[in-house]
Formats: structure tokens, sequence, C-alpha cells
């Protein structure tokens, strides 16, 4: 089994069971916030090739009913894959202000 530990700013951040594994083309793994009280989500990258190009695509699901990590998290993703696309394109990541 692997784990992962996200931090993107100081505090508690994101801890992840891989779950799968298909090499360039596939990963998922669960999704447990740290900062706030809930049981995981699921999410899933998907890889595919369109030419010289890829397409990823992004699904962040099965969040527990009535929990508060979609509503927590439903900002964060534009901004992450935005940055992701920013870094891809330019070599540098997009710098993201948060309020205090």
């Amino acid at each position: 089994m692997h784990r992962a530990e996200l931090h993107g700013r100081p505090g508690a951040g994101v801890e992840g069971v891989v779950i799968e594994v298909i090499p360039r083309r596939k990963l998922v793994h669960t999704f447990e916030p740290k900062f706030i009280e809930d049981k995981p989500s699921r999410v899933t990258y998907e890889i595919e090739p369109m030419g010289l190009v890829c397409k990823l695509t992004v699904t962040h699901d099965e969040f527990p009913r009535g929990g508060p990590t979609l509503e927590t998290v439903k900002e964060g993703w534009p901004e992450i894959l935005s940055s992701l696309k920013s870094l891809l394109e330019t070599g540098e990541a997009l710098v993201i202000p948060r309020d205090p």
C-alpha cells in the first residue's frame, strides 16, 4: 500500500492511499483532508494521448454524503489545474493568492 501526504500551505494537508495505477494512463487515490473532519473521497487522473499532446481528466468523486469535503475543495481544483497548465507551458506554476 502506498500513501501520500500533500501540503500546499502551512498546516494540515491531505493524505491518500493509492488504489490503482496504470502507468502513463491512470492514477486513482483516496483523498482525505486533514484540515476538516470527513471520511475519504476518491480522485482519478486519466491521461489520454491525442496526437502530439494529451488530455488529462481529473475526477473527484465518492464524497461522503453530507460531509464538508465537496464544499471545501470544489474551488481548489480549477486553481490547481490552471497552475499545472501554466507549469507545463511556461515552466512556472501560478502563484495563487490566498486570503489569510
